[in-house]
């Protein structure tokens, strides 16, 4: 079985094709990834990148 990744959010989504990632979106408008070791490495370092930034806005 395919390990995929669902996104909720459009800007999420635009971030992840603006690195290559293709999607799918199913019938409720969710976008649907493939997950593979580059996708992954991309989804930890985006939450990182959104971590980082919270912490300096506080």
């Amino acid at each position: 079985m395919e390990k995929t990744r669902i996104v909720n959010y459009r800007n999420v989504a635009d971030f992840l094709v603006w690195l290559g990632f293709e999607y799918t979106k199913n019938e409720e408008g969710k976008y649907i990834f493939k997950r593979d070791s580059k996708f992954d490495r991309a989804w930890k370092d985006l939450h990182y990148l959104r971590g980082k930034y919270n912490e300096r806005v506080k």
